[in-house]
């Protein structure tokens, strides 16, 4: 049985207490020989599963669309805009692969998993910032050597959006 919303009055007007809106987005450089994929380590000032791995991600604005979020959420966490790359650099734009709406996690987030595919020749230059303690572009098959784990059950995530790009495109 489903709890009922509840309404908040603000100044602004009415506001529906319900379910957040994350996205997250697997930026991936595809190579012939050695795939890699972008992964941010969590600042230890972050209240949620703060010194652990994860995919760029965070929650969908108002005013925004779900790509421009995930767009958004690449470049505060990374510095890479993904609008500097030409369409010849890009195997996939901004693309949905997949929608988490379980729940029965504590946080009842809807999640919108995004993938993006670059062909380039080097691996895009990263920047922290506040929310992010560590950047690293890692193979795929290395990511079991990640001893801090992954926030957010991110590593069944990316397995999932790594056969989902496998079958789709033939990578991998």
């Amino acid at each position: 049985m489903s709890r009922e919303n509840r309404l908040h009055e603000t100044e602004e007007g009415p506001i529906w207490h319900s379910r957040s809106v994350a996205v997250v987005h697997l930026i991936m450089v595809a190579s012939v020989h050695d795939p890699k994929i972008l992964l941010t380590k969590r600042s230890d000032t972050m209240t949620d599963e703060p010194g652990k791995w994860c995919i760029p991600c965070g929650y969908l604005d108002w005013d925004e669309t779900l790509e421009e979020a995930a767009e958004r959420e690449i470049l505060e966490e990374t510095g890479i805009n993904l609008e500097s790359f030409t369409e010849e650099q890009k195997i996939t734009d901004t693309l949905l692969v997949g929608i988490n709406s379980s729940p029965k996690s504590n946080r009842q987030n809807v999640s919108m998993r995004y993938l993006t595919i670059l062909d380039v020749e080097e691996l895009p230059e990263t920047t922290l910032n506040p929310e992010v303690s560590e950047i690293m572009w890692v193979s795929p098959n290395q990511l079991y050597l990640l001893k801090e784990g992954f926030a957010f059950n991110h590593q069944v995530v990316i397995q999932e959006m790594l056969d989902t790009a496998k079958s789709i495109f033939e990578i991998l």
